[in-house]
């Protein structure tokens, strides 16, 4: 049928065409450039699917441009930290909230940079302090008003999506057990970023658990809320990937 969002037949193919397609481009980005991050980008659970998925979206836009060029500065950049990305894959993942039960979307990326991410918490002059003494680099305000550590990275996100401060950082290292089994570094980066070549709908959601479960009325939601919206985006070097 075409409609990946609510098909997992469909999406199983869209995610095995992702593989082939970037396989070759991933590797080669991995041995490029010298540091690779996995990012989970998330806002608060909407009430509704459309919501969730605008928010989510419009959110992500905006961190974006806060890395994009900008004319007559003497950095050609705006400060932001997506402006050191060189390479990226991103994608959206649908699911409901494990504990609210409500539309929960959320971005996995995978980027490659000449420069290492800032996504430092703490002041490393204070480091060696116990956690309540040390200090942040950033603070934000959570959604009780209450003022909490935060990176630049997330402080940006918090600006961009008016108030979210889950942003998630993980720089991918050569596994051991890759090492092991004779693979490269870069198969071994390429293994790891499956989750942003994934499916964008999570449809067992395990439905064990209650208010996960994903329900007709949802794939009717999604739908709508997804029809027509880019989900799968590429950056940088991977624009000129063919497929």
């Amino acid at each position: 049928c075409g409609q990946h969002t609510i098909c997992p037949y469909c999406a199983g193919r869209v995610q095995d065409r992702r593989g082939v397609r970037f396989r070759d481009a991933i590797e080669a980005a991995a041995n490029q450039y010298p540091f690779a991050y996995m990012l989970t980008a998330t806002i608060p659970p909407r009430e509704s699917w459309r919501q969730d998925v605008s928010d989510l979206i419009e959110g992500w836009q905006s961190f974006r441009r806060m890395g994009q060029r900008r004319k007559g500065r003497k950095s050609n950049r705006s400060g932001g930290e997506w402006g050191k990305v060189c390479a990226g894959l991103a994608k959206v993942e649908l699911k409901r909230g494990s504990g609210s039960g409500l539309p929960h979307c959320h971005y996995h990326a995978l980027v490659f940079t000449k420069e290492p991410l800032n996504y430092r918490v703490w002041d490393p002059k204070t480091k060696h302090l116990p956690k309540e003494q040390r200090r942040p680099m950033f603070e934000v305000p959570n959604a009780k008003g209450e003022m909490v550590p935060a990176s630049k990275i997330s402080a940006e996100w918090h600006a961009a999506t008016g108030g979210a401060i889950n942003f998630r950082v993980d720089p991918i290292k050569y596994r051991p057990y890759d090492k092991a089994k004779g693979r490269t570094y870069a198969e071994s980066v390429f293994d790891q970023s499956r989750e942003v070549l994934k499916y964008a709908t999570k449809f067992d959601s395990h439905p064990g658990k209650g208010n996960e479960k994903l329900f007709a009325s949802d794939f009717v939601g999604i739908r709508g809320a997804t029809y027509g919206r880019r989900l799968f985006v590429t950056y940088g070097d991977f624009r000129h990937v063919k497929g």
